[in-house]
């Protein structure tokens, strides 16, 4: 295995947070020794038994078996894993998430209970790594949210897409105007349509959405085609020339696009439009497709 940068996890879960709590000591050591695992890796056709995996300065360096490491320590800062019995894998990476929100629990909820909001969001993060997710990617969000999520003692490495809504369409239409405006840099105002009062028009094209992503350094691109569900009905949706110059800007800046689509007719704009990924699987089959070219 070549030496590269690679989160690994025991696949049993009490000893994940056995393993989270020493890889975290680990830093302050220069080598990390994993002895008698068991490797199941995709790369491999078979299980790796009575494998050895060292690790130094964060980086795999040698995986080897039938205790190829029982050599002496290179050096005397090392700490020293027994895994008989257990299994060591890749950690496993979940590419939707949405970080900003907990679960179960709206803005005034949130507001009503503190104590209860904060003591779920210094759980989630150690929730992901319990159950072996070492990389997350949230669809919508901003430098600032990505900051704040960082600051909890130990994280998933996590990325981030910037969520490009159209202008009071989908998911913009759950937040009261006009704080709705102020939460959403990366919103497209199509031509010939009223921006808000104080937002510049020009911010909000396709070239410039994306050109202050990757500015605040997103990995991807998140747009949306959705007329609506439950109490929503009728929300105003994407031109398909704006989705199309979207993936245009967003390739030149090397940025894969990803759409919010959820029905026959939503999913049809999409491959029209060009994009790389859909975010969803049909929710809503019974539509027709509505001939978009």
């Amino acid at each position: 295995m070549s030496a590269k940068s690679v989160r690994w996890l025991f696949a049993t879960l009490p000893t994940c947070w056995l393993l989270v709590g020493q890889a975290a000591a680990a830093q302050a050591v220069d080598e990390l020794r994993i002895e008698h695992v068991t490797v199941v890796s995709p790369e491999r056709s078979g299980p790796l038994r009575d494998a050895d995996v060292v690790v130094r300065q964060g980086r795999i360096t040698a995986v080897s078996s039938g205790g190829g490491a029982k050599e002496p320590a290179s050096t005397p800062q090392t700490l020293t894993i027994d895994g008989r019995g257990l299994y060591l894998t890749p950690g496993l990476i979940d590419s939707h998430v949405h970080l900003n929100d907990i679960p179960g629990m709206n803005a005034e909820q949130e507001a009503r209970h503190p104590d209860i909001a904060r003591e779920a969001r210094e759980q989630i993060p150690r929730s992901f790594l319990l159950h072996g997710f070492t990389t997350l990617v949230d669809l919508i969000s901003m430098p600032e949210a990505m900051a704040r999520w960082k600051t909890n003692p130990l994280v998933p490495d996590t990325y981030f897409c910037g969520g490009a809504a159209l202008m009071d369409g989908y998911p913009m239409n759950w937040v009261p105007k006009p704080a709705r405006y102020q939460i959403a840099p990366y919103m497209l105002i199509e031509p010939g349509t009223e921006a808000p009062a104080g937002i510049d028009p020009t911010l909000h094209t396709p070239d410039a959405v994306v050109k202050r992503m990757k500015a605040d350094g997103a990995i991807c691109v998140k747009t949306f085609f959705e007329r609506g569900f439950g109490s929503a009905h009728n929300l105003p949706v994407p031109k398909l020339e704006t989705i199309r110059e979207l993936v245009r800007a967003a390739h030149a800046a090397q940025l894969p696009v990803l759409i919010h689509a959820n029905s026959s007719d939503a999913q049809t704009f999409g491959v029209a439009a060009g994009v790389d990924i859909i975010a969803h699987g049909l929710w809503n089959w019974r539509d027709t497709p509505s001939g978009i070219t």
